[in-house]
């Protein structure tokens, strides 16, 4: 199943993604993967929520990895779904990759501050885990780029770590 955008933003399901990129990419679904939040139903909940505020009609689905990858690898899924992978940082991205999921691309729409991160950005800080993913993603032949909203300039994510 082709996607529209592979997002690492750690504030998940937001306005910004929903609705900015949402509108952008005239999105049908959203995808956040998330093992975490998928076995809980409360949060489940709050994350579909969202589906409410989109612009347009669009699903949200909160999933585990190994949901995830069925859902991507499913083969009747209708090809003119537009589809954004949600997902926290780069760890989980590899982690995905690992199971065999194939991308291109990758979109880096916020990491923010915690104890331990130094900013790369204004809405991007990382640690060295964080840089080390970003390399072997980026060994693997995979753009990774910062952009925060549709219209901003895209930022290389590997030109400033590796600076």
């Amino acid at each position: 199943m082709p996607l529209d955008l592979v997002r690492i933003d750690d504030r998940l399901v937001h306005g910004q993604v929903v609705i900015a990129w949402g509108s952008y990419l005239n999105t049908t679904k959203i995808i956040l993967c998330h093992d975490e939040i998928a076995q809980s139903e409360f949060e489940k909940e709050l994350y579909m929520n969202a589906e409410e505020i989109a612009p347009h009609p669009m699903k949200i689905c909160v999933c585990t990895q190994q949901e995830t990858l069925q859902k991507l690898f499913d083969e009747t899924v209708e090809k003119s779904e537009r589809i954004i992978l949600l997902i926290e940082s780069p760890r989980e991205v590899l982690k995905l990759i690992s199971a065999g999921l194939n991308i291109a691309r990758i979109n880096v729409g916020g990491m923010h501050y915690r104890k331990g991160k130094r900013q790369i950005a204004s809405y991007i800080y990382v640690d060295e885990e964080d840089i080390l993913c970003f390399k072997k993603l980026h060994q693997m032949g995979i753009r990774i780029e910062g952009k925060d909203v549709p219209d901003a300039k895209a930022i290389d994510i590997l030109q400033i770590v590796d600076a």
